[in-house]
């Protein structure tokens, strides 16, 4: 199975539209954004079902120094809907701040069933505390998927990303490891 995925960045010209889409959504729909601490991100992630290394503060311990990320849970009213940990990336330019989400965000609650309409909402939630309110660029490749179910191309093209980057290895192969072990070589 293959997916596409690309790296999208916010253009400028988009973060108006986005403030502007901001302002006029309506009280139900309003997510809210929290700072985890490092210590508790691991935990806050492994609730979702699509955790991956990627989202992981113990993926990047020994590569980063704990302060290079922010990690945010995003709330509905007081209810938990997603979570992202954001790498911070150092900008040739004074005073922009860059951040990367790779294979995020997080949106898939263990235990509850998955709701692909919040997508643009947790998106634009995000995409609000990290490139609005500091003024910096916000680059997402989202989580690697058989196919594009969730359409995550669409709703970052409809929030105003523009794809920068094409995939560096668009074919990918996904094994289901809760099936026994004959089965997953037989399925090679």
């Amino acid at each position: 199975m293959t997916t596409q995925a690309s790296t999208f960045d916010v253009t400028p010209a988009s973060r108006v539209e986005m403030r502007r889409a901001a302002h006029t959504r309506l009280d139900h729909t309003a997510m809210t954004v929290a700072e985890i601490p490092a210590d508790a991100w691991d935990g806050l992630a492994a609730r979702f079902d699509d955790a991956v290394q990627e989202q992981l503060q113990s993926f990047y311990d020994y590569k980063y120094p704990r302060d290079a990320f922010r990690r945010l849970a995003v709330y509905r009213g007081d209810t938990l809907v997603a979570a992202a940990i954001a790498r911070r990336i150092p900008a040739p330019i004074p005073g922009l701040c860059v951040h990367q989400i790779q294979a995020g965000p997080l949106w898939r609650l263990k235990d509850h069933p998955s709701d692909p309409a919040l997508l643009p909402d947790i998106h634009r939630a995000i995409c609000d505390e990290l490139a609005l309110r500091n003024g910096g660029l916000l680059l997402v490749l989202p989580r690697a998927e058989p196919d594009d179910t969730y359409g995550y191309a669409r709703v970052l093209a409809d929030l105003g990303f523009k794809p920068i980057d094409p995939p560096v290895a668009p074919e990918r192969y996904f094994v289901n490891v809760a099936i026994p072990a004959e089965a997953v070589l037989k399925s090679f």
